[in-house]
């Protein structure tokens, strides 16, 4: 989670672009630890959900408005049609 970023009034501006480039540094390193999901991953019919299987079933539900008040047919038929 990225925090807030508080400057004081009274720094120069040499301090101030080693604060953001020191910020930017940050930003990457969270980035580089984010994995990338392909659906060659996921697990065969019949097994275990794993980790990629529950990605893109968090994707697919996160893609569909209004996803609590549906009933379960209309929430699970199209996503079966894919798969």
């Amino acid at each position: 989670m990225r925090r807030p970023n508080y400057k004081e009034m009274t720094t120069s501006d040499e301090e101030q672009s080693k604060s953001e480039s020191e910020e930017s540094d940050e930003d990457n390193t969270y980035t580089e630890h984010l994995r990338r999901y392909s659906e060659e991953d996921m697990g065969g019919k019949g097994d275990p959900f794993n980790e990629t299987d529950m990605y893109f079933t968090a994707k697919y539900i996160a893609s569909i408005p209004d996803w609590e008040h549906l009933k379960h047919k209309v929430r699970w038929d199209p996503h079966h049609e894919k798969v």
